[in-house]
């Protein structure tokens, strides 16, 4: 931290001097505030212009390189003092506001209010402030978007010489973006710790100015929901901490606590649970205190602020990977990915998310796309090295499974997401000793994925966020995730076998390739069960498609471009909900050859995020969420804005769009197949390896029909030309290739471990040796569609849904009104042939029991089921216009169905009808209202995934409602049974109400 006389650029030994010449300006309380030590040194051993800059990357220091000595272990730390903009609320509380875009801010505050902050783009660190004479209680807040994240907004930390600091955690590391100082003259101070990790001390602490803990307001280790801004609800698993933190802590002004396992101390004194509330579960500890008010005359006016700043924290290492193509989209992608790597990069590993939510830890799975991004944008020995660590780390493949507990290796498919690692690790790299060492953990890895292979019944227990593929948590999960989980079995042996047999294990590499090879006859057996007397592969969904794609062994090329025309060409239903499973679905494109579609998927789903927010990718994401969200919006579900999973389009621009691909581990050889098309003309990427840096430039001229690759080779390898046109179908004339100007044959194709079959066979092949050469090739002169350029006229936007040809239009099956004029009010208008009131009817002789539906189903509606949710009554009063109506006579009541607050999935509707009939469903919702006895109120904006019940494919555009405080009915025309989530930004999401009509 420091000072108001020190300037960033200032010397530490200068600072101490200045700081004893202003010492008696500093205000007694501060003064008597504990000096502030930075947890990391300031950026040093660094140039700043040791790079290009790069326009379309996010990262402020993409151009700064460190020098070798550097020990890239140890994080610096950097500073950035002027935010891009600032919003006081209300204005009059603050004079000289436009001062904190200026080096030497000076602003007054004279009244109540708050300054919010924003630094563009989001950065790993921490926030802080200085006031030379704030002698009050002020809170400090940060979040990814526009609105404090929950659980963010703490009383700052004193420290000597005025500087205040927010510390959300004790690791200062959390996704700044924006920042906030609120100042309330009236206000009770409190403290909050939100869900901070098992094991991990955390510290309530009042301000000096205010006094005493007064009292805990919850205090809980366990699975507990909500935050320190919106009210916490007891988690499923919970122990009640309020009454021993009272106890022990009331009356001081901080108090330690923390919890593992069945035993917590708090401020010292252990306690002992009584055993562990809910073992192999992963818990947080939560705490809300509220401090006494200040004194009377403490909370004084006016004081001033003299800095704001975020202070981030980076890993000192180079970009020594680059990309660019013609289409700044991907390139923006590229970067973005790689910074998002960059920032959960830790001295012992990988985070695997950067807003700390409490589940911050290396998790096994999460890291895969994560890893191979680093493995890309940043590659070196030190990078090498710190993959490695994070797979020693998560590696749950030992002999003896007690010794080595892995978060989440419970997961099935994360355990060979694992080992999907360790190949990408060994492929770069090259380092077959410790490859080796690592074979025996992967080989029960695998063998346990095949012991399982096809098991009815399997507890798959997570294969993403998506619902296709069972939303989470699902247990035996749903046919899309087990055969999703089957291919990527069948995937993990190809994979281990091609490892082994470079690393020089012959005979384990045989014996996995047979693996694959039988488990892929096993699955292809497998009759249809969704398509009687259909095709063996008519199962399959988007997700299992690209994972059975991927596996290698499974299709034949004539099925895999059925199933390709089947799935993977509807821009409606390409996304996955989760980035984290895109990368799988875009490496699947990509390996069948279909690589403008691929580039059109990068576009559309992750491209929207790119215009939403600066700096990384997102945990979850529709592209139909950019039709009701602008920029530094907070997303339905709350999901982390900077979750490294979602990293996957960097690793596969570098290896599938320019093509850099090793044929031996740690690139002793290696092939170049740069994909250039009409859409996309021109691809560009350089590479460090263990033998020097690859460089790959490729560009296609259409008016003159060539294509020309420049390649720097540091050791002998291939260049891939694409043999046919996948726009047009036109074929590369062999005759016109050439060298560095003299002609050349192609060579066989080369044994290339590391791509597709499908895709190798796609290309013809030039031998190059160590250098620098152009090779040149030109389409087949009697071919004039390679003159064509393709239709790129914008097919007109859906509801939001960004054009992506070569995706056709995006059409949806069902589409959606909102009616947010008759309000309570609906008969005669809806519910005509039935309707569900969720606990209209309160029990008033057995209210414990809950509140009863009123239920009138047609005959056409075989169920209506609340998969996540639960209902409650809120109340009965006819004179309220948002109150529905009784049918049965005189009144009104309303009821409300919810999963929980903020940050859940949503509440979830499967409603069950006649395939064929056409209807109308209408949900009802209300904002602003709390059920009896419920400490949380309704929505005031909330969103709606729509989904057919059999595919869950989304049917319809997300809609946004908002505005609802007099009730809003929703209605959806469809066919077939629908899923509707109903996903939270604010409070509580859910519905009081369902309607059927027959449609029109």
């Amino acid at each position: 931290c420091r000072g108001p006389t020190r300037s960033i650029a200032m010397p530490r030994t200068m600072f101490y001097v200045l700081a004893i010449c202003v010492w008696d300006h500093v205000m007694a309380a501060t003064a008597a505030a504990p000096p502030c030590e930075e947890p990391f040194l300031p950026l040093h051993g660094n140039n700043p212009f040791g790079n290009q800059k790069v326009p379309e990357s996010p990262d402020p220091l993409v151009s700064t390189t460190w020098s070798a000595s550097v020990n890239t272990s140890n994080l610096q730390q950097y500073e950035v003092a002027v935010p891009t903009r600032v919003d006081a609320f209300p204005p009059s509380a603050f004079i000289g506001v436009a001062s904190l875009l200026t080096a030497t801010p000076n602003v007054t505050v004279v009244g109540k209010g708050s300054l919010r902050f924003f630094f563009d783009t989001e950065r790993a660190g921490w926030f802080e402030f200085e006031s030379a004479d704030l002698a009050t209680t002020v809170t400090a807040s940060i979040s990814e978007y526009n609105e404090p994240w929950p659980g963010k907004t703490r009383v700052p930390v004193a420290y000597a010489n005025g500087v205040y600091r927010l510390e959300t955690n004790p690791q200062l590391y959390e996704g700044v973006t924006y920042a906030w100082i609120s100042y309330d003259p009236e206000s009770n101070p409190s403290t909050c710790i939100a869900h901070g990790n098992e094991d991990q001390p955390a510290t309530v602490t009042c301000p000096a100015a205010s006094g005493a803990i007064k009292a805990v307001t919850f205090a809980e280790f366990g699975t507990a929901s909500g935050g320190c801004d919106s009210g916490f609800t007891p988690g499923s698993c919970a122990v009640d901490l309020a009454g021993n933190i009272t106890l022990a802590c009331a009356g001081k002004t901080s108090c330690t606590v923390s919890c593992i396992q069945g035993t917590c101390t708090i401020d010292g004194t252990k306690l002992d649970l009584g055993g562990d509330p809910c073992p192999g579960t992963p818990k947080s500890l939560t705490v809300d205190v509220e401090c006494d008010r200040p004194s009377s005359g403490s909370n004084t006016v006016p004081w001033h602020l003299t800095a704001v700043r975020v202070v981030a924290q980076v890993r000192p290492v180079n970009y020594s990977g680059t990309f660019k193509s013609s289409d700044h989209v991907l390139t923006q992608s590229w970067y973005t990915g790689a910074y998002g790597s960059r920032l959960n990069m830790m001295p012992y590993g990988f985070n695997s998310i950067l807003m700390d939510r409490g589940d911050r830890v290396s998790i096994q799975g999460d890291g895969h796309p994560t890893m191979a991004a680093a493995l890309v944008a940043f590659p070196s020995a030190d990078t090498y090295d710190l993959v490695h660590q994070m797979l020693v780390q998560t590696d749950s493949g030992c002999a003896n499974h007690s010794i080595c507990p892995v978060v989440d290796s419970g997961l099935m498919p994360y355990p060979l997401y694992w080992a999907s690692s360790v190949n990408d690790w060994y492929w770069a790299s090259g380092d077959t000793n410790r490859v080796l060492q690592l074979a025996p953990d992967m080989g029960r890895i695998v063998d346990n994925a095949v012991e399982k292979f096809l098991q009815p019944g399997l507890n798959v227990a997570w294969f993403g966020w998506d619902d296709r593929v069972g939303n989470g948590f699902c247990g035996e999960c749903n046919l899309e995730a087990q055969l999703g989980f089957a291919s990527l079995t069948i995937r993990a042996c190809n994979d281990f076998s091609a490892t082994l047999k470079h690393a020089g294990d012959t005979v384990n590499a045989t014996k996995y390739a047979a693996t694959a090879i039988r488990l892929a006859q096993t699955l292809r057996a497998r009759p249809a069960t969704t398509v009687p007397g259909g095709e063996w592969w008519e199962d399959y969904g988007v997700h299992a498609a690209a994972y059975m794609i991927n596996a290698k062994s499974v299709a034949t090329a004539a099925e895999q471009e059925a199933i390709f025309h089947k799935v993977l060409t509807n821009s409606v239903t390409i996304c996955s909900w989760s980035p984290f499973n895109q990368y799988w679905i875009l490496q699947a494109l990509g390996n069948l050859g279909k690589m403008d579609y691929a580039i059109a998927s990068i576009k559309l789903c992750w491209g929207p995020m790119l215009e939403l927010g600066k700096g990384c990718f997102w945990e979850l994401f529709s592209p139909e969420w950019a039709r009701f969200m602008s920029k530094g919006d907070k997303a339905p579900t709350r999901p982390s804005y900077c979750h490294p999973w979602a990293d996957g389009v960097t690793p596969w621009l570098t290896h599938s769009l320019a093509g850099i691909v090793p044929l031996k581990p740690g690139y002793k050889t290696f092939a170049a197949l740069p994909h250039v098309s009409q859409r996309s003309p021109n691809v560009s990427a350089t590479h460090e390896t263990p033998y020097g840096r690859i460089a790959v430039d490729a560009v296609r001229n259409t008016a003159l029909g060539t294509v020309r690759v420049r390649v720097d080779a540091p050791v002998p390898g291939f260049v891939g030309l694409r043999s046919t046109d996948e726009a047009t179908g036109c074929g590369l004339d062999e005759s016109t290739f050439s060298v560095n100007g003299e002609a050349v044959a192609a060579s066989p194709q080369p044994t290339i471990d590391a791509v597709h079959p499908t895709l190798a066979a796609q290309h013809h092949y030039i031998a190059v040796p160590v250098g620098v050469y152009t090779i040149t090739a030109a389409f087949h002169s009697d071919c004039a569609l390679y003159r064509t350029v393709p239709d790129v006229k914008v097919h007109g936007a859906v509801d939001g849904l960004p054009d992506s040809p070569p995706f056709p239009p995006a059409v949806y099956p069902g589409s959606w009104t909102v009616d947010t004029a008759t309000r309570g009010k609906w008969i005669n208008k809806y519910g005509k042939d039935g309707y569900v009131l969720f606990a209209y009817d309160q029990q008033i002789k057995a209210p414990s029991l809950g509140a009863k539906d009123l239920t009138k189903l047609p005959v056409w509606v075989n169920s209506v089921i609340i998969w996540k949710g639960s209902s409650a009554y809120v109340g009965r009063d006819i004179t309220n216009a948002s109150y529905l109506q009784d049918p049965r006579g005189d009144g009104a009541a309303l009821g409300f169905v919810t999963k929980g607050a903020d940050g859940s999935q949503g509440t979830v509707l499967d409603i069950n009808v006649t395939v064929g009939t056409s209807y109308n469903v209408s949900l009802y919702m209300v904002s602003a209202v709390k059920p009896v006895g419920g400490s949380t109120w309704s929505f005031s904006k909330q969103a709606i995934r729509i989904m057919d019940l059999e595919t869950l494919d989304p049917i319809a555009p997300d809609v946004l409602i908002t505005h609802a405080d007099g009730g809003v009915f929703w209605t959806l025309t469809y066919n077939r049974g629908v899923r509707l989530r109903v996903m939270p930004i604010d409070s509580d999401a859910g519905f009081s109400a369902v309607f059927f009509d027959r449609g029109t």
